[in-house]
């Protein structure tokens, strides 16, 4: 399994009616099976901060 703890993503291409861009920015945590992230983006000089977590399956 992969470790995505503090791991830090960017959009690099979206699609047409997609809503993330490059300021859109993904934070990950991860406490075994369990991965959270928030993403956060600025428009027109306000941060926005959306948290969520995901449990991964085991194998």
């Amino acid at each position: 399994m992969i470790d995505y703890n503090g791991r830090k993503f960017i959009s690099i291409e979206n699609t047409a009616n997609g809503e993330v861009s490059s300021k859109t920015f993904f934070e990950y945590k991860q406490e075994g099976n369990i991965i959270s992230a928030t993403y956060r983006w600025r428009t027109n000089h306000i941060e926005k901060v959306v948290p969520t977590s995901i449990q991964i399956p085991p194998h």
